[in-house]
This record gives structure tokens, sequence and C-alpha cells, in this order.
């Protein structure tokens, strides 16, 4: 199994504040949801999978992608380190 993993800026959420207050660390945090984990076909090159991630990150607004191989998710490592995507801007 090959799937890439995405990731987001945490809300910056600093824990146990009454009421909540949102300027703490905007940290880079894995995505939720069935958007943030793509499924590739394992047969495809590594360039290829990081191209089809690239565009899925590009398109749902994700920050940042890393590929895994293995078994299952939860079997699963790094194919490398986190690949950032650049932000463009839709001045349009």
């Amino acid at each position: 199994m090959l799937f890439a993993q995405f990731f987001t800026r945490s809300t910056g959420y600093v824990p146990g504040t009454i009421p909540p207050r949102f300027d703490g660390p905007r940290e880079l945090i894995e995505a939720c949801g069935d958007r943030g984990v793509l499924i590739v076909d394992a047969r495809v090159r590594a360039s290829t999978a990081s191209a089809l991630a690239r565009d899925h990150a590009k398109r749902y607004g994700f920050e940042a992608f890393q590929l895994h191989r293995g078994a299952t998710f939860t079997h699963s490592k790094p194919c490398g380190n986190a690949e950032h995507v650049p932000v463009e801007n839709s001045n349009e």
C-alpha cells in the first residue's frame, strides 16, 4: 500500500484557556477526514505518486504531504520527508 498523508496548520489554540485563546503557534498537524489521505496505486513511480499528492494538496488547500508505504495504514513507514506545497495566490 502506498499513500500520501496531508498536513494543515493548527488553529493556534492555547490549551486550558477560558475563554479560548487562539494566539499560540500554528504548527503543521496531520489533516483529518476523507481528504487527509490519498491512496495511490503502489505500482507507480515515486515521482508520479508525489505529483498526484501535490495536485491533491493544491486542490484541497493542504500545506504539505508525506508519502508512506506499508501493508496497512497503521503498519506503514514514511518514504521520505514531508514535502511542502507552495501556496498559489488566487488574486484573479
